[in-house]
């Protein structure tokens, strides 16, 4: 293990679309006036320390999404996932709870002081919000324009009015183009949930790993152990990883998840 080892709680044992979106963390007129209605319609996950508060696709969608959207698209259609359009990203997944309950329990608020973060498919940006609150920088990433756009902004700015715009970068696209994402960035900490519901990820998904984290960085991806409809598996992932000689372990699982299907979190290290 890294150094930052030391701040563990001892009780823890192929994309189609290819275009890239910068969006800046300034808030415009547009968000100011999303964030005025989203006071009054956001939900909460309380946390030990604070509250996150946030929207997501169920609760706004006739206040944000007016006109062409990907999001009013997914909620006609009542789908999760509409490809090389929509993945998911308009609400929060049960592993998202699972990630934010193990970095209450097991990483202490200090670990997160001055650390660099990626929320990688950060969709409402939970995990990524959480670091922030925490004291660390983060960068948020999700496929989908709109969704960074009228959802994770407007989440960072329900929770984080004070910050630095410094704080927060937010990009959109597809990880087929992960230079064109990142560039030269390099984080300590990459937060992934539900990211691996399909196998022509992968590579790519790998990839980002082996580019953008430093040196004693640390993975946690949080997951079901199969998705159904869509072929990916925690189990065809570790595979991936095995061919690609990075070495993982298992930091937490449940067999009690919906019809027995278990959810389980893989810390992944640049180094052991």
């Amino acid at each position: 293990f890294s150094e930052d080892s030391k701040h563990l709680n001892k009780n823890c044992n192929t994309s189609p679309k290819s275009n890239v979106e910068v969006e800046t963390f300034l808030p415009s007129p547009y968000h100011i006036a999303l964030l005025k209605e989203a006071k009054n319609k956001y939900r909460s996950v309380r946390m030990r320390n604070f509250d996150i508060n946030y929207i997501d696709i169920a609760g706004i969608n006739d206040v944000l999404f007016k006109g062409n959207s990907s999001l009013v698209e997914a909620d006609l259609q009542h789908s999760d996932l509409i490809a090389g359009v929509y993945e998911g990203g308009g609400k929060v997944w049960e592993c998202t709870n699972d990630l934010l309950q193990y970095l209450e329990s097991c990483y202490e608020l200090s670990y997160f002081q001055g650390k660099s973060v990626l929320d990688l498919g950060c969709g409402c940006g939970l995990a990524g919000i959480y670091a922030a609150k925490c004291g660390a920088k983060v960068f948020f990433q999700d496929y989908n324009k709109d969704v960074i756009n009228d959802i994770t902004i407007i989440n960072v700015l329900l929770n984080a009015p004070q910050k630095s715009a410094s704080t927060f970068k937010f990009r959109s696209g597809s990880w087929d183009d992960a230079h064109s994402l990142f560039g030269d960035e390099k984080f300590d900490l990459i937060l992934t949930a539900e990211t691996i519901y399909s196998t022509r990820y992968y590579p790519s998904l790998i990839k980002i790993f082996k580019d953008t984290l430093r040196a004693h960085g640390t993975v946690l991806l949080a997951a079901k152990s199969y998705y159904f409809g869509v072929g990916g598996s925690l189990r065809a992932f570790e595979d991936n990883l095995d061919c690609n000689n990075i070495k993982y372990k298992s930091v937490w699982s449940t067999r009690h998840g919906l019809h027995g299907l278990e959810r389980e979190i893989l810390e992944i290290k640049n180094q052991y």
